[in-house]
């Protein structure tokens, strides 16, 4: 008789190996993001009271929150000290079960294991407990319900969702710099290092074009600067058509700008 019951929880073991994992009903797609407490699920963001960390090359996120994303109900048996998840659609409450610190990840089935874990497959890294929160490994977890799983190296995110339905994780808008600000930018590039300290934007020089005046102010022991330097800049062109040097005749210069303005071409 027992010789028999062996062979019959070989039998489920491998047909429990072979045989494809469905979905659950509620396919969920979910963003976790190394650091951050808020996560996605099909694009509308939660939070959570712990955050998703690297460890050994793989990311782990919280139990509670995993399970939400996924739309499976995995629970912790606090008198067991393990994590159960149900296999789906199993008509003897079959389960997974991972414990902390074991990289197996076990079958239980009350008929084909007699109620005893059997390892089903062997992760590189083990659940871990952090501040009394149960980690578990994304990938695998997600794999074992057939969800596909990516990773955003530029947010730090792991990606979970049906296959070819990966959600990809929001990103900060850069704000896009003004015409003017890249005048700056070029006249402190040229001149001053990159520093843009001192450099105060005069406007748009000649309407219909990207021309900006550009000064470099000084400060000689008084709350009011002087202008020590200033700088017509064409941004299209990324260049700067006219400078003021140190020392040199502001009058002479503002002709300049104002022949500049009549004719839209630089003086000879």
């Amino acid at each position: 008789m027992r010789r028999h019951i062996v062979y019959l929880t070989a039998i489920v073991l491998v047909l429990l190996a072979l045989a494809p994992v469905p979905a659950l009903a509620v396919e969920g797609n979910v963003v976790f993001t190394v650091g951050s407490d808020t996560y996605y699920i099909n694009g509308l963001a939660g939070k959570m009271d712990a955050v998703p960390f690297v460890e050994s090359g793989r990311t782990f996120v919280p139990v509670r929150y995993l399970s939400a994303g996924l739309g499976v109900p995995i629970r912790w048996d606090e008198a067991k000290e393990r994590v159960e998840m149900p296999i789906p659609y199993s008509e003897d409450a079959t389960i997974f079960v991972l414990m902390e610190g074991d990289k197996n990840i076990y079958v239980e089935s009350p008929i084909g294991t007699g109620g005893v874990p059997s390892p089903h497959k062997e992760m590189d890294v083990a659940p871990v407990i952090r501040d009394g929160r149960m980690y578990l490994p994304a990938r695998y977890i997600a794999e074992l319900y057939r969800y596909q799983v990516g990773w955003d190296d530029a947010t730090q995110s792991v990606l979970i969702g049906p296959p070819g339905k990966l959600l990809q994780p929001p990103r900060a808008k850069v704000p896009v710099a003004s015409a003017e600000d890249r005048a700056v930018q070029i006249v402190a590039d040229a001149y001053y290092n990159g520093s843009t300290d001192r450099l105060r934007r005069f406007g748009q020089i000649y309407p219909g074009r990207d021309v900006y005046l550009i000064e470099h102010l000084v400060y000689a022991g008084s709350d009011m600067p002087s202008i020590e330097d200033a700088f017509l800049v064409d941004t299209n062109s990324g260049k700067i058509i006219k400078r003021l040097y140190g020392g040199g005749s502001v009058d002479e210069f503002w002709l300049w700008v104002d022949a500049f303005k009549k004719t839209g071409n630089p003086p000879e």
